[in-house]
This record gives structure tokens, sequence and C-alpha cells, in this order.
């Protein structure tokens, strides 16, 4: 059955099953990926135990066809992710718009310095459709590439440097990448990459330069000609923004490709939900390469017009201490993460009482862990998402009212998605209670596997 956020039926919640399983499922009007989950429907004599979402979560939402399939979508958004980030710089230019240790960058300088970089690609003879990778950690060079790679309407690679050098060799040789911009501690795996392979025209580094071999990514940010009036290509969006690669279980890594459209309306979903604004700082803990650190974490947030303190990875005490001097309010990570905090750190070394939110994901939150957290942090709001790469990072979500009395749960589908469970050969719904494929529909949807498109098909 399709869950129909608008009326005030029984609500779809989604109940992870002790096995889950990945796979590729079968078509729903829209591209999708799919787990095996539990579904759980509440009675309408409950709605007042389980009803999640605030009133007035549905105003601003209305009826759309796009690529001929109808969905809804906000009226009220940013066309594309550089209007997003305009738009809040118009807002909050003097505020905090990203801090990374001692960096400190407010949104009127993070729009400068990623307009430098786009303009610098642009010298470069990057346009519109060309594909710019980055390979590397965390960082407030991360964002500000990533935001000046779509401003000059060029498509950003995102790679994992966890992978070894083959796979990073398979995926910028995939991906058509012109450039690279790069740690420079990833020099190694990249060296062992056949040249003949991948079309880079040049790499940039941002530490660790190898003269003859890289350009320093610095003289990208501050190019003699940063006060030229250049106009930058127009963004519709349906253009792609990223390609972010999922390996699946079999065969090579997929490109999933994320449009502008798909992150602005994660975003705003996100934003809603979780009551996300701009008066939150926000942790980014989880790598950017992935969909929870930069959508659901860094986009987000700068829709919002929050402050984003990005860390290099999950270090327990770290965290603790970013928190206590960052006045940390929002914090995402899987729930082994919160456990490790309570039981192996002292953490009443630290004060902690900024923080407000924690928003668990990819992993079930269990049931003792949440009663825990309730005595240890009294005065925070919990949630839990379900979502995936070529959702753009979020489907579903639990608010706190329910997580404490179902925590296993993922949650109501976000307003614009639509979910529905069906039997994994047949495609027919499945009945109250049992195990099926998840198919999500909506504007998160990408728009494909880059390069593949049987896949695609297979789909869609």
């Amino acid at each position: 059955m399709l869950a129909h956020l608008r009326i005030p039926e029984p609500i779809l919640f989604l109940k992870m099953t002790r096995s889950v399983s990945i796979r590729e499922s079968r078509p729903f009007n829209s591209r999708y990926f799919s787990l095996n989950f539990n579904l759980r429907q509440w009675a309408r004599a409950n709605m007042s135990e389980y009803r999640s979402f605030k009133d007035g979560m549905y105003e601003d939402i209305e009826k759309e066809v796009f690529n001929g399939v109808e969905m809804r979508h906000y009226k009220d958004r940013p066309n594309n992710l550089v209007e997003l980030l305009n738009t809040s710089v118009d807002r909050f230019s003097g505020r905090t718009a990203v801090v990374d240790n001692d960096v400190r960058i407010s949104y009127g300088e993070f729009h400068r310095l990623c307009r430098n970089l786009a303009l610098s690609l642009t010298s470069l003879g990057i346009n519109k459709g060309d594909r710019v990778a980055i390979l590397m950690n965390n960082g407030w060079e991360y964002a500000v590439s990533y935001y000046g790679i779509i401003q000059t309407g060029a498509i950003a690679v995102l790679l994992n440097w966890r992978c070894s050098g083959s796979e990073l060799e398979y995926m910028l040789d995939d991906s058509g990448a012109k450039y690279l911009l790069m740690g420079g501690e990833h020099w190694e795996k990249l060296e062992s990459i056949s040249k003949t392979k991948i079309s880079l025209k040049g790499i940039y580094t941002t530490h660790d330069h190898v003269p003859g071999k890289t350009e320093c990514f610095g003289d990208l940010l501050e190019p003699d000609f940063q006060h030229a009036s250049v106009e930058f290509p127009s963004i519709h969006e349906a253009d792609p923004a990223a390609i972010m690669y999922t390996s699946g279980t079999t065969g090579k890594p997929k490109g999933a490709l994320q449009t502008h459209r798909n992150c602005v309306a994660n975003a705003v979903n996100v934003c809603k939900v979780a009551e996300i604004d701009e008066n939150d700082i926000q942790i980014i803990l989880a790598p950017m390469f992935h969909a929870s650190g930069m959508n659901a974490g860094l986009t987000t947030c700068l829709y919002a017009g929050g402050s984003s303190v990005i860390r290099p990875s999950f270090d327990p005490l770290d965290a603790l201490t970013q928190i206590q001097e960052e006045k940390i309010t929002v914090s995402g990570g899987v729930a082994t993460m919160w456990w490790v905090i309570l039981h192996m750190t002292p953490r009443s070394d630290f004060d902690l009482t900024s923080l407000n939110k924690i928003i668990f994901g990819g992993s079930p939150v269990p049931t003792e862990l949440i009663q825990q957290l309730t005595t240890a942090f009294p005065n925070v709001r919990f949630g839990n998402i379900y979502g995936s790469t070529e959702a753009t990072s979020t489907s579903s979500y639990n608010t706190h009212e329910d997580i404490l009395r179902i925590p296993e749960a993922v949650g109501q589908p976000l307003p614009t998605i639509d979910i529905k469970i069906i039997d994994p050969v047949s495609g027919i719904p499945k009945p109250h209670g049992e195990v099926g494929e998840i198919c999500v529909k909506g504007p998160t949807v990408c728009g494909g596997y880059w390069n593949r498109p049987q896949a695609t098909q297979e789909t869609s």
C-alpha cells in the first residue's frame, strides 16, 4: 500500500528486520534502491500516539509531473544548489558557514572562495557537464571544491579515499573526469594508476605538492582575475550536480547521478522533519564523499543557514571536545558511535548541554541504547533516518516521539516521498506485517547511473 502522508489515515512505518539484504528491485515509476524491511502500519486509533510530523509540514507542497511521473515537491524551493547557497549568503553573509579546526569561514567568504575556484576551473576549460573529481579527507577544502565545481555547471565526482588505486582508476576512467582536486596524502594511490586509461588534464593538491606532477590547490582559490566579471552558465534543476559511486553487491561500482533537484529536495525535506534552522551548529562526522556527509550534512545546513563543524573522521574524544568548544547543537552518526561515547569516554568531564538533536542513520538503533541516551541526555531530541545514495541520502524519518516507542523503526516517508513494500519477484505490494522490498518515489530519487543505461533501465 502506498503511503500518502497528506491524508490522516494509517501511517506507513518501516521497521528493520534482523537480516537486511541489498538488491536492485522492480520498477516503481522512478529510479530507486531497496532494502528488505518489515512493514508496520498503525491504525487511525493510534494516530495520537504515532503522529510524527508537525502541523503545517505540507502547506508548501504541491503535486507536479516530472519526466512523466506525478510526485510532490515544495513550491518555494531553490532551483539549484547554486541558488540555494546564494540565498543563504544573502541572508547570513557575516555568519559562520564552515569550521575546520582553526579555520572559520563566513557565508560571504565561503561564497568568494567557491566563486574563485569556479573562475579558475572555467579558465582551465571546464564547461557545463564536464566532470571534476574530488579525492580528499573531510575539511573546508572539500566543501569549497564541491560548491565551486557545481557553480561552473560541471559535475562533482566524489571519490571514496578508502578505495584502492585500481578502484580509483576505474572511477576516474568511468566518469571521464578532466581534473582531480585531492589531498596530498592520497598521492601514493594515484601513482599506481595507469595514465593511459584516464583523461585527467591536471591534478591539484591541497598540501604535499609534488613538483612536476601536481599543482597547488590554493592557487585555484586566489586567481589573478578573481575580480573579473564572468557569467557562469545557467543551471536547470534537472542538471546533474554530482556522481557518487555505490558498489551494490556485485560487479564494479555504479555512479549514482544526483541532480540539483535531488539535492535541493533532500535538503528541504531534512530541514523540515529534523527541524534544522539557522541557529543550529552541526558536527559533520560522516565522510563527505558519502551522501550522509555531503547531502544530509553540509548541504542541509547551508540551506538552513546554520554552521557546519567539519571533522576528518569520528574520534569519540574529539567529538566530545568539539561539542563542548563549538557549542554543537546537532550531531548525526550510526548508533555504534553513541554507544562508544556512552560507555568508553569520560563524557561527564565535558559540557555537552548545547546538544539538542542526535540523528541516527545507517544501522538499527537498539532499544537499550535509546533508553541509556535519554537518561544521559534528557534534553536531546532523537531521530532516525533510512536512505540511500540513489535517493540522495534520506527517504524516511523516525521522529523523537516515535523513536522512544519504536526505536528499531526508521519512521515515515519524508513529506515529498512515497514508499511501498513489494514482493521482490512479482512486484505486488506485500500485506501488512510482511517483509518485502522498499520502493521509493519522489524528487530525491537520482537521475540514473552514469554510463549504465541498462542498470538505469532496470530500476526505472
